[in-house]
C-alpha cells in the first residue's frame, strides 16, 4: 500500500503540491509527504480537529458534513478533503495556487485512494 500512496502523493507533487498527508478521522497519520520540520502527529490531530469542528458547525446549521476545509494565510493554504468514510486527505500549497485545478487533482487522488 505504501507504494500506492507514494505514487498518488508523487502525482500531487508534480502538480505543485508542497506536501500532503492521509489522516484517519481520529487524527492518526496513515501516510505523509509533509514539508521538513512539520510534526506529523500534531498535524494529523489538527487536521482531524478541523474536520470535526467544521462538521459540528454545519450540524448546528442543519447542513451535511462538509467535503472540504480550507485554511488560507498569506504564506499558503492547507486544503483538507474527505477521502472516504475513515480518512482525510490534506495538502499544503502556496498562496498563489489556483483552487479549481487543485480540487481536480484532489478528486483524482481521493478516487485513487479509494479505488
Amino acid at each position: 500500500m505504501n507504494k500506492e500512496y507514494e505514487d498518488i502523493f508523487s502525482e500531487l507533487n508534480r502538480h505543485g503540491v508542497l506536501g500532503a498527508a492521509l489522516v484517519s478521522r481520529e487524527g492518526m497519520v496513515q501516510y505523509s509527504d509533509l514539508p521538513v520540520g512539520v510534526h506529523q502527529e500534531t498535524f494529523g490531530i489538527m487536521v482531524a480537529t478541523m474536520v470535526g469542528a467544521a462538521k459540528a458547525a454545519n450540524s448546528e446549521l442543519d447542513r451535511s458534513t462538509p467535503s472540504k476545509v480550507i485554511v488560507d494565510s498569506p504564506e499558503g493554504r492547507v486544503v483538507v478533503v474527505t477521502a472516504g468514510p475513515k480518512n482525510i486527505l490534506s495538502v499544503v500549497v502556496d498562496s498563489t495556487f489556483e483552487l479549481a485545478p487543485l480540487f481536480k487533482y484532489l478528486n483524482k487522488a481521493v478516487s485513487n485512494l479509494n479505488g
